[in-house]
């Protein structure tokens, strides 16, 4: 058990189930077929931004969490993520209903299922009394973590976005990192580049 940190790499043969939005299957009663998603393979060359929930359906993740995701899906585009993906414990058939209830479309938002959380329990950010995925935050930029933190609050989104407490900015380098307020007025003096304040 690794916990991902920035500056680690991603790390390989991380696979995940989802169900491919299609026109066709867009009502929330059809089922589609479930496919395998090599995470590592497909995010390799992307900017990505990864955020876990402990469950589909559930109050914080369906009022707060991924809403928040999908109204600053432009803000995110505009910084040049080129995946947002939502990762829950649940099969992808109610990964992939929660995606239509939420009117998410052309995969905009990947909902992914970390089936029994093997991939949140190999970085430790899995509940061992529950089994189900933890509630974090990954951001890979071409193979590398470049922010990695999970919510030790219950019921709390801090750490993970979105709230009006996250920055999110390019360096200097041209590469994407995440910036919460905290650890920004701990780094007062230190250049953050560009920086958007996001509320929801």
């Amino acid at each position: 058990m690794t916990t991902l940190k920035a500056g680690d790499a991603f790390p390989a043969d991380v696979v995940f189930n989802y169900i491919p939005w299609t026109e066709d299957s867009d009502n929330i009663t059809a089922c589609g077929i479930p496919i395998n998603y090599n995470a590592s393979k497909e995010w390799a060359d992307k900017k990505v931004v990864l955020f876990s929930v402990p469950g589909a359906f559930t109050p914080t993740c369906s009022v707060n969490h991924v809403p928040g995701y999908i109204q600053n899906l432009p803000k995110l585009r505009e910084k040049g993520v080129d995946i947002v993906a939502v990762l829950a414990f649940n099969d992808p058939f109610v990964m992939s209903a929660w995606g239509k209830a939420n009117q998410v479309q052309n995969n905009e938002i990947l909902f992914l299922s970390d089936p029994d959380a093997k991939f949140s329990k190999s970085i430790g950010w899995a509940d061992n009394a529950s089994g189900r995925t933890g509630r974090y935050a990954i951001v890979i930029d071409h193979g590398k973590v470049r922010y990695a933190d999970i919510e030790t609050e219950k019921g709390a989104v801090k750490v993970c976005y979105p709230n009006s407490t996250v920055f999110y900015s390019t360096t200097e380098d041209g590469l994407l990192t995440w910036i919460p307020e905290i650890e920004r007025r701990h780094r007062s003096g230190v250049p953050v580049g560009i920086a958007v304040r996001t509320s929801v």
